[in-house]
């Protein structure tokens, strides 16, 4: 699977890149790959996969054992979700919110795998060895880990807003598009959750050391 997706990643582009209106071309690569084109999706996916991998990537992190297999079964889900699709947004944005849930679900998977099989504590272990070094990386590394068990404590849609917006850098109009809502609902759920998030390093301890006693 992971040859696949490299395969896709390394292929050459398409022959009038430079010349296609962008949008336009793939909605008609998806309307072929929808109808089983098989070389309009390998095209589709060629275009997608760089938004698939960033997202894939910034929440599970860049050696996350799974970071492959489940971009390959984010590109899958997203072959298979085509025929849902409406056509009356961004069909990368689409394929983001498929690899967003997908993600979120390997990495649920993986802190139960590590749980039934009483790994977590090694992992900490490591984790608390390298936080206790004064290195930038180190430091980088707790507020990620601090960040996501706040963002875990709040409201799904809140939660999945801000880690579109501060671990993965959308703009607030290309999460409208990636959870298919208002822009003004994206502006209420990151207001909200932004509050919640800084009540919560606000009671514990451990976040805001985490944080540098900032809230």
């Amino acid at each position: 699977m992971v040859a696949q997706v490299h395969r896709l990643e390394s292929g050459p582009p398409p022959e009038d890149a430079g010349a296609r209106d962008a949008s336009a071309d793939l909605n008609t690569l998806a309307h072929l790959a929808r109808d089983g084109d098989s070389q309009a999706t390998r095209s589709l996916l060629r275009e997608i996969v760089p938004a698939v991998r960033r997202t894939c990537k910034g929440i599970l992190g860049p050696q996350h054992a799974d970071l492959e297999d489940t971009i390959q079964e984010s590109l899958v889900a997203f072959v298979q979700a085509l025929p849902s699709y409406r056509f009356d947004g961004d069909i990368t944005h689409y394929a983001v919110r498929i690899a967003f849930r997908a993600t979120l679900h390997t990495k649920k998977r993986s802190i139960k795998w590590r749980d039934r099989f009483r790994l977590t504590g090694q992992v900490e272990e490591t984790t608390d060895s390298a936080s206790s070094s004064p290195s930038e990386e180190a430091i980088l590394t707790q507020r990620r880990k601090a960040l996501e068990r706040a963002l875990a404590k709040l409201p799904r849609e809140q939660s999945e807003a801000l880690t579109l917006r501060i671990m993965l850098d959308f703009s607030m109009h290309e999460i409208a598009s990636i959870c298919d809502v208002p822009l003004n609902t994206v502006k209420t759920r990151l207001r909200l959750g932004k509050d919640a998030l800084r009540r919560h390093i606000e009671r514990d301890a451990v976040l805001r050391a985490a944080f540098g006693g900032n809230t």
